[in-house]
């Protein structure tokens, strides 16, 4: 009680935008004290009275000027602050020399949980031979794994990283003499396992992504496949859709976290196309036939930070080109 000597206590939350941020490692604290906490982050038992916030430095990020708040007894202050990403001038830059040999047509995925990018397969650039080795990124060398199991040779197969289980998942491909896969293989970080050889049909050039919202891996299409929708919970396929976008192969799929849908674009068969859908658990609803040109073989990724699907070149588009959704969050 006030007036007592007693002192008195309440609770801080803080929310910290955008997502981007969160993701490059953005934190608060109070000043005077030592532990940095999450976005979102409650913490109690905070003497009443005024109080200041202060804001981790993250690389590519303006961190918020500190914020005062005021402590109420027995309740929750909230505070809302928003990292701003820095102009300066990106530029690529060489970090290694030492590395996996030249490729075409393999797959990466990063694994969030151990910070590392991983590399399998694909075709030998100078020789066409088909690769089985199995590469890790872990920001400052290229790694060569030797696990005592692993995939057979292949290259157009497909992985993406399953951030709720802590697995590559890896589906899919070819191998030299044109039989295509249809197995599925986990990576964890150590070994390779071979986890299912049932599900979609043997197919390459197919998409796959990770929709982080419901916990499911979301394949579509492929050389191989019959505009099938297919999803991997983790211990089996189950096919949930053969409507929507047409049969098609060389496409493209990112994951709008904000918007929770799965976004694809263009891909082959017998042209290219220029058609943009969404999948959101349930239904592709295509969204666009205006854009970008008809193209294949191109790339799709989404920027947390600004709640767009960004785009970048692909076959039969001379000059690259550069697009972004117009969708914001």
């Amino acid at each position: 009680m006030r007036g007592t000597g007693v002192v008195t206590t309440g609770s801080l939350t803080v929310t910290i935008e955008p997502q981007g941020a969160r993701d490059a490692g953005a934190q608060w604290r109070r000043s005077g004290t030592t532990t940095w906490h999450d976005s979102d982050y409650t913490e109690g038992a905070v003497s009443a009275g005024s109080i200041t916030i202060e804001f981790k430095s993250i690389s590519g990020w303006t961190r918020p000027p500190n914020q005062a708040a005021w402590i109420t007894d027995g309740g929750t202050t909230f505070a809302a602050v928003k990292y701003v990403r820095t102009s300066a001038t990106s530029a690529w830059k060489l970090i290694s020399t030492s590395q996996p040999m030249w490729r075409t047509e393999h797959a990466m995925a990063y694994d969030s949980a151990r910070s590392e990018i991983i590399i399998f397969g694909g075709k030998d650039y100078n020789s066409s031979a088909l690769l089985d080795d199995t590469w890790i990124w872990n920001g400052n060398d290229w790694i060569q794994k030797s696990p005592n199991n692993s995939p057979p040779k292949r290259f157009r197969h497909a992985m993406t990283y399953d951030s709720a289980r802590g697995v590559v998942v890896l589906f899919g491909g070819l191998d030299e003499s044109s039989i295509v896969f249809g197995d599925t293989w986990e990576w964890d970080g150590s070994s390779w396992t071979q986890v299912s050889t049932s599900g979609p049909s043997p197919r390459n050039n197919h998409a796959m992504v990770y929709d982080s919202g419901r916990g499911m891996i979301v394949l579509f299409g492929g050389l191989g496949g019959s505009g099938d929708t297919w999803e991997w919970n983790g211990s089996s396929w189950t096919q949930v859709s053969t409507s929507g976008p047409s049969s098609r192969w060389e496409h493209a799929m990112a994951y709008d976290s904000a918007r929770r849908v799965v976004v694809l674009f263009g891909g082959w068969n017998s042209s290219n196309l220029g058609d943009t859908w969404e999948w959101d658990g349930n239904n592709w609803n295509q969204v666009s036939n205006s854009g970008p040109r008809a193209r294949s073989e191109h790339a799709i990724a989404y920027d947390s930070a600004r709640g767009k699907v960004v785009l970048f070149s692909g076959t039969y588009y001379v000059g690259g080109g550069l697009w972004s959704s117009d969708k914001e969050t």
